[in-house]
């Protein structure tokens, strides 16, 4: 699905390359709740499915993004609000496993910090229905930030989540991951074993 790029990614570009504070570090473990058919450890850490669908923030056939939350509730409950948004009936929802990843990143954007600039109006932005709006042809704000954020070297946003209250993602542009930069699935060689 190609989708119109947002005429706001220009500004959102040259804002984020302005932004105070700089992207810095970020140490911690998130996790992620994914079907067992995507369970492998390659799958967990491609971003090859966000990438095929895209995500809130980045638009279908645009670059790989790993989604994942600071909280194992939080990601498990991402994963079912995300089945209601597509409109899945029970019947729809499949088994899923949460595993936890270790991250040291070095160009990380905060969009939690409550100083955040005027112009970054996330509590607006991230009640767009992004796949409603790319099904019509359209990046969303959203997206045309991450893919500015990208474009610009950061290699990953920890924003709030648009789904669960006090919830906290980090959302990471795969290929945007530095040489310095490590992740690590928790769990790998146990999880190897389990799907064997």
């Amino acid at each position: 699905m190609n989708v119109r790029p947002n005429p706001r990614y220009a500004e959102f570009a040259y804002r984020l390359g302005k932004i105070s504070p700089k992207p810095s570090g970020w140490k911690g473990i998130t996790f992620r709740a994914v079907e067992l058919e995507h369970a492998s450890p390659e799958d967990i850490l491609s971003g090859e499915g966000s990438l095929k669908y895209g995500g809130r923030w980045n638009a279908p056939e645009t670059f790989p993004v790993i989604y994942s939350s600071t909280r194992p509730g939080t990601a498990a409950e991402e994963a079912f609000r995300l089945a209601e948004d597509y409109e899945l009936s029970p019947d729809d929802l499949k088994p899923r496993l949460t595993c936890g990843i270790e991250w040291n990143l070095s160009r990380v954007v905060d969009l939690t910090r409550s100083d955040l600039p005027a112009w970054l109006r996330l509590v607006d932005w991230m009640q767009e229905n992004f796949s409603r709006i790319n099904q019509s042809g359209f990046e969303t704000l959203c997206q045309a930030l991450g893919r500015a954020a990208r474009n610009l070297g950061v290699s990953a946003f920890i924003c709030p989540s648009a789904r669960i209250v006090d919830g906290v993602n980090l959302v990471v542009f795969r290929d945007r991951l530095r040489t310095a930069e490590t992740v690590r699935l928790l769990g790998e060689e146990e999880l190897k074993k389990f799907l064997a």
